[in-house]
């Protein structure tokens, strides 16, 4: 085998790797000054260690997954195909989600976008605004932002991050739930 082959199989195998990375969760929406984003947990990048959980969480512009998933229709029928299987984001799971629905219809809509979301922030190329490294603290109910890389500005991380109190029915709030579970 010659090396160009050998250095060519190392790369498909490695960027293969990382493609399949992370596991990006539907995990709350935000509106901020008019820009409406779509926040992910990594499923993949929970760690629990005793009363605290740490993982990552990024935010997405709906124009951008928007835009994203127009031109990547081939994620519909895996996406079809995780729906009928009776997947539900377990975001939308929760009890103060689900009720904010009107319909079933609306409900069943929701998880029908949310998968397709989930499948376009889990794909390369799309642009991501912010990524947080956060920990909460079940038992103080506080969370603290470790590390947060925005998109086109240094990466910060604090060796003192600031805690605040999570208070109820907040993004920060119901993602603690799913983390929980």
């Amino acid at each position: 085998m010659s090396a160009t082959r050998v250095i060519l199989t190392a790369l498909i195998c490695f960027s293969a790797s990382i493609a399949s990375a992370s596991d990006w969760r539907l995990g709350g929406y935000n509106k901020t000054k008019g820009v409406e984003t779509k926040l992910f947990y990594d499923a993949d990048s929970i760690v629990r260690q005793g009363s605290t959980v740490r993982f990552w969480f990024k935010a997405i512009k709906i124009k951008d997954i928007e835009r994203f998933a127009n031109k990547h229709r081939e994620l519909i029928e895996p996406c079809a195909q995780k729906l009928a299987g009776g997947y539900v984001p377990k975001y939308l799971a929760l009890s103060a989600i689900k009720k904010a629905f009107a319909t079933e219809k609306a409900y069943i809509d929701a998880i029908a976008q949310a998968i397709f979301d989930e499948a376009c922030a889990n794909s390369n190329g799309i642009p991501t605004d912010v990524s947080i490294l956060w920990e909460i603290n079940y038992k103080t109910k506080m969370c603290a932002a470790l590390s947060v890389r925005q998109k086109e500005k240094p990466s910060s991380s604090t060796q003192n991050p600031h805690w605040d109190y999570i208070a109820p029915d907040t993004t920060m709030d119901w993602l603690s739930q799913v983390l929980e579970q």
